[in-house]
Parts: structure tokens; C-alpha cells; sequence
């Protein structure tokens, strides 16, 4: 009948025979290394049992494998694309359903790049420009919004009588 003593002068990781002398009489491992790798692997099973109970996959329902990441919601890079893809997807609608129309012809506007576009298109900036009146010249034009003259002639002769009668109130 084999006791527990004939069991203590192996090691219980690699299964080396261990001596028995004056230093040696309380050793559990043969070596350092075998103390180590069987901590390690116990942390190991630990951590794996801690994960065991883990949510199944977000996408298809299959079970998270155990060996990945304790934060790991899918069961594979695959279901993690299409996941991120069908959130693209959705959030390309919402933005498409929230559009608001384009000033002249009603077309829904891209907002992604300018939130605060009004037209669809260039074009239609183009032809949404209200005609306006130049106020060195009198002539009238088609430009931006804020546009006050008809060119940069017209606009720097209006500077320069405007600081004509700053300097000269006469």
C-alpha cells in the first residue's frame, strides 16, 4: 500500500525525484521553474473558472470562448464586424431620416461633412444665390449671402472712400 510519504520526494509538476538532504527537506518542487509554471497555471484555472459564467455572443447568441478576453462580448471577429457594420448601417438611416431639405429643390442635404449645409449640391448653391444690388456701384449681382459687392475692384474703391470720409469730414 503506497502512503503519502512515498509521494513527497517527487515533484508534483514535473515528477522529478527530489533529494532529501539537510536544505532540501521541506522543497515541494524540484526547481524555481517548476514552482513558477505551476503557480502560473494555477492562476490560470483560476481566471478560466472566473470566465466560465460569461453572457453568450452579442450578435449570434453562441457562447464566448473562455480562453479570450475577460471583456470579450463576441464569439468571433466576424460576428465583432458585422455587429460594427450593421451599426454603421443604422446610424447612415438616422442620419439619412434627420436630413433637412436643400432651399431650392427640396433634396434632402448631406450633413455629414457641413452640419449646417442648406443645399443638396452646388448647383444648387449656385442657383439659390439671391440677386443683389453692389453698394459702390449700384449694379446688380448674383452672389453669397453676405456678399455687399459685385467685385474686389468694387469693394476696395468703397474701403477707399469710406476712409476718405473718416479723414476729411468736409
Amino acid at each position: 500500500m503506497l502512503s503519502q510519504s512515498d509521494f513527497d520526494d517527487f515533484c508534483p509538476h514535473c515528477g522529478i525525484t527530489i533529494d532529501r538532504d539537510k536544505v532540501g527537506a521541506r522543497r515541494v518542487f524540484c526547481s524555481l521553474e517548476c514552482q513558477r509554471s505551476d503557480f502560473h497555471q494555477l492562476e490560470k484555472d483560476a481566471r478560466l473558472e472566473a470566465k466560465k459564467d460569461r453572457p453568450p455572443c452579442r450578435r449570434c447568441g453562441e457562447p464566448v470562448a473562455i480562453r479570450k478576453d475577460r471583456r470579450a462580448v463576441y464569439c468571433s471577429k466576424a460576428c465583432q464586424v458585422a455587429e460594427f457594420l450593421d451599426g454603421k448601417k443604422k446610424a447612415r438611416l438616422a442620419l439619412r431620416a434627420n436630413r433637412p431639405p436643400c432651399r431650392r429643390c427640396g433634396e434632402p442635404v448631406d450633413v455629414r461633412k457641413y452640419p449646417t449645409a442648406m443645399w443638396c449640391s452646388t448647383t444648387c448653391r449656385s442657383a439659390g444665390d439671391v440677386p443683389k444690388v453692389c453698394e459702390n456701384c449700384g449694379i446688380a449681382f448674383k452672389g453669397k449671402s453676405r456678399a455687399k459687392y459685385c467685385c474686389l475692384s468694387c469693394a476696395a474703391l468703397h474701403r477707399q472712400e469710406l476712409r476718405r470720409l473718416r479723414y476729411d469730414p468736409s
